[in-house]
């Protein structure tokens, strides 16, 4: 596939995305979040192990320690980055949500530099200061006051802890896709189970029992987390990270806060604030110079 295919492949995914906080905070209204979060990635296992056994036949099974690096996938990307994101958006604004998840690309470039040894330039460094920054003015929302009282909001705490994870499972990818021959599909579609284990169990836990009484807009988020922000999404983003590695990926991850700002101001009717605007500058400025090759 060319490279421009797969380009407009991510930029497809990170839509998905940005839209996706406002289904996230459509359905986290009706359900409990992990039991959201579990019913969608129950779906999203099912169909695509289902689909890459029917494609791939014996050559999907991971062998071995793969299945290592598939329970590390599964723990990072698919139930902590969720159950973060879920309980987080419950607490704070879509806006929010959308704009501090912008600090993967930044998380990942610091992760790569500690871990695999990539050497970072001035200006790299100056964009991990910009992208703190911004967090820092989303999460405080421009009030010094919040800071020096560190009443800071446990919703935006979470999605900052979600974007951990997310930068974990993005470079936990490529070594798995890179090392073991899985394709992005096989390691989607595994991992996804694997994570589902685990978010049914703490459903369970937490004293869901199945009760399913969803409103028209409830279905319909639920089926566009399930196809397009799930299935699509994920197999999309991993194919790309084993194109292009998880570094150019991430560059992709720009475009998650605009269309999640834009959404949530379209349709939830969310107020955006100044210090929305100057910490969306701050991050995707330092994004773009943390980024530069």
């Amino acid at each position: 596939m060319k490279k421009t295919t797969v380009y407009w492949l991510l930029v497809v995914t990170a839509l998905f995305w940005g839209a996706n906080i406002v289904a996230v905070k459509q359905i986290v209204s009706e359900l409990p979040p992990v039991a959201a979060v579990g019913m969608r990635f129950f779906w999203v296992s099912l169909v695509l192990t289902a689909w890459v056994l029917f494609r791939e036949g014996k050559k999907a099974w991971p062998q071995g320690r793969q299945w290592i690096g598939l329970f590390l996938l599964g723990v990072t990307g698919i139930y902590g980055n969720n159950v973060l994101v879920f309980k987080g958006v419950a607490l704070t604004t879509a806006s929010n949500a959308s704009l501090l998840m912008a600090t993967s690309p930044v998380l990942t470039t610091i992760f790569a530099w500690l871990f695999w040894k990539e050497r970072l330039r001035l200006l790299q460094w100056i964009g991990v200061f910009l992208s703190f920054l911004g967090s820092l003015l989303v999460i405080t929302r421009g009030s010094w006051d919040v800071l020096t009282s560190m009443s800071l909001h446990q919703g935006d705490l979470l999605i900052f802890g979600g974007a951990f994870f997310w930068t974990l499972y993005t470079l936990l990818g490529k070594r798995v896709m890179g090392s073991g021959g899985l394709s992005a599909l096989a390691t989607t579609a595994w991992s996804s189970c694997i994570g589902t284990v685990f978010l049914l169990g703490m459903t369970y836990w937490e004293g869901y029992r199945g009760a399913l009484d969803l409103t028209a807009w409830g279905w319909v988020s639920m089926v566009y987390m399930v196809f397009c922000s799930g299935i699509l999404a994920f197999s999309f983003w991993n194919y790309g990270v084993q194109q292009i590695g998880p570094q150019r990926a991430a560059i992709f991850s720009n475009i998650i806060p605009l269309a999640g700002v834009f959404s949530a101001w379209l349709l939830l009717n969310e107020e955006i604030l100044l210090s929305h605007g100057l910490g969306a500058l701050c991050i995707l400025c330092g994004v773009w110079l943390t980024t530069q090759q």
